[in-house]
């Protein structure tokens, strides 16, 4: 018999079953409610439960790009957690700090060597005229004498004749001095006496001559600058060619040849008369001989053993006849 299960109603797709079909189909359902209960109460128990990971948990972070999303990743048969963070935005510029204190000075260098004196320079305008007296005159017909002075301190005398006209007085004292150079004796003169002058120690005054040759001299420059040879050391050892006919015989000694004597050899081929001299093969030969040398020598001198001469042995085979 067809049962219509209405809109919703449990089963299948079609509209119409049977009593046995809806019986099962109601114990299907309880089933599944029952199934979905023990489910949600369950996940219920899951949400209020606390996890104890004990010593075992494994924490882990990971660096994601500036802007990422964070992420966490559990993985329960470790377990462990991983968990992934963006980089933080870079932050703004702080605040310039204070300048800190002036260190201390540090001390004072050595002096440096002193350079090279500089080349003299050139002589100085002359100076302006100093003031003072310009001159001077006598009148003798008035006795009076006239100072002349560019700075107002000219003046004139009084008569000097004296009385009768002639003029007479009396020096007390006279005394020189004189520049640096010169020395002076004798002085001051205060009755009578002689001023003498003399040369100081070192000094002399030049003459015309002198000083022309040494402005000749100046002229040619600042020989301190002109880089003259001050020192020279030898250092050929005779590593390069040398031309001996331009040594002298005084600078080979006998040992500077002979110091080399082992590592000298001359060759049959280095010696031009080498003809007219015994050769390596006649050497060789004599060497195997001299003991029959030295044997003959040892019979004696048969010059004067008295053997028959070839004179006598032909008269002696005449009177044999």
């Amino acid at each position: 018999m067809a049962i219509f299960r209405g809109t919703g109603g449990a089963g299948d797709s079609t509209t119409d079953a049977t009593v046995t079909e809806v019986t099962q189909q109601a114990t299907n359902a309880a089933a599944s409610a029952t199934a979905a209960a023990t489910s949600a109460a369950e996940a219920l128990a899951s949400k209020n439960a606390t996890l104890d990971f004990g010593n075992t948990l494994t924490v882990s972070a990971t660096d994601l790009a500036e802007g990422a999303s964070a992420t966490v990743t559990y993985v329960s048969g470790d377990p462990s957690f991983t968990f992934g963070i963006p980089a933080g935005a870079t932050g703004a510029t702080g605040a310039t700090g204070a300048t800190g204190a002036t260190g201390a000075t540090g001390a004072t260098g050595a002096t440096g060597p002193q350079g090279e004196t500089g080349a003299a320079g050139a002589d100085g305008v002359d100076g302006t005229d100093g003031l003072g007296f310009t001159g001077g005159s006598y009148n003798a017909s008035t006795g009076v004498v006239t100072f002349t002075s560019d700075d107002g301190l000219g003046f004139v005398t009084g008569d000097l004749r004296g009385a009768d006209g002639t003029g007479s007085g009396t020096v007390l004292s006279v005394a020189a001095t004189v520049p640096t150079g010169l020395t002076v004796s004798g002085s001051p003169i205060t009755s009578s006496g002689t001023l003498a002058f003399a040369y100081d120690t070192g000094y002399a005054i030049p003459t015309t001559a002198s000083q022309t040759n040494w402005d000749t001299a100046y002229g040619w420059g600042d020989h301190s600058t002109a880089g003259y040879l001050t020192s020279f050391t030898e250092t050929n050892d005779l590593s390069t060619a040398v031309t001996w006919a331009n040594v002298p015989d005084a600078n080979i000694t006998q040992s500077s040849v002979t110091q080399h004597q082992a590592a000298l050899s001359i060759t049959e081929s280095q010696i031009s008369d080498f003809g007219t001299y015994a050769t390596s093969a006649e050497l060789t030969s004599a060497t195997a001989n001299s003991g029959n040398w030295d044997t003959a020598y040892s019979w004696g001198d048969h010059s004067v053993a008295g053997y028959g001469t070839t004179d006598e042995a032909l008269a002696l085979a005449i009177a044999l006849g």
